[in-house]
């Protein structure tokens, strides 16, 4: 693993020879306030990297003097307000919301049919940070119509996963059911990564954290 010390607070345990990585170090040229030139913890790395795992997601906008500009965002249900609320204070820095919203969403019905009832969502954003575009670089890949990011498994997850990443993304997109046997077993909910990406995550669990899945 290559550990890449940077500049004022922050690391990334990933060797980067992005695009994005390069754009990061422009930031001492830039006329910046304060919140776009502070880097993320080591802690704030490690929720971060465990809550993109889970629901967290980047929006990408595009700039007239940028490529590309990402925010990230927490959401949930009303049920979890806590939890995003614990999250926007941890990267309070960085937000552009004094506190998380809560908006309405009506009832629709999606394109296979299935009817999803109307419903509040608790939502907390950043700003856009340039020091988004290394983790936009390893979490996302553009769609084929070119339009919108998918998320994927990143290559360099065996050096970003510790215990602190596996938690925060059982927090975030974990649950619990019962089998016929009424045993409690914890469940990741990686049904959006690919079938590939699903056994790198299984091999990754086990190798690390002797964590059997099925």
């Amino acid at each position: 693993m290559t550990m890449h010390v940077c500049p004022q607070r922050g690391y990334y345990p990933w060797k980067a020879k992005t695009t994005g990585w390069d754009m990061f170090f422009q930031l001492t040229k830039l006329e910046r306030t304060e919140k776009h030139t502070q880097l993320f913890s080591k802690v704030e790395h490690e929720i971060l990297v465990g809550t993109l795992l889970g629901d967290a997601s980047f929006s990408r906008e595009k700039r007239k003097n940028e490529k590309y500009v990402f925010r990230l965002q927490f959401a949930g249900g009303l049920l979890h307000y806590d939890y995003i609320s614990h999250l926007h204070n941890l990267f309070a820095v960085f937000d552009c919301q004094e506190e998380p919203t809560i908006d309405h969403i009506p009832e629709k019905v999606d394109k296979m049919g299935k009817v999803w009832k109307e419903r509040k969502r608790v939502t907390s954003r950043t700003d856009a940070l340039q020091q988004l575009y290394p983790y936009a670089d390893v979490f996302y890949r553009d769609h084929a119509n070119g339009r919108k990011l998918v998320k994927t498994v990143p290559s360099c997850l065996d050096d970003l996963l510790t215990p602190r990443v596996l938690a925060y993304w059982y927090i975030d997109d974990g649950s619990t059911s019962k089998n016929t046997h009424r045993a409690t077993k914890a469940v990741l909910n990686t049904h959006s990564f690919t079938t590939e990406e699903q056994e790198i995550v299984r091999e990754l669990l086990f190798r690390k954290f002797g964590l059997e899945t099925v």
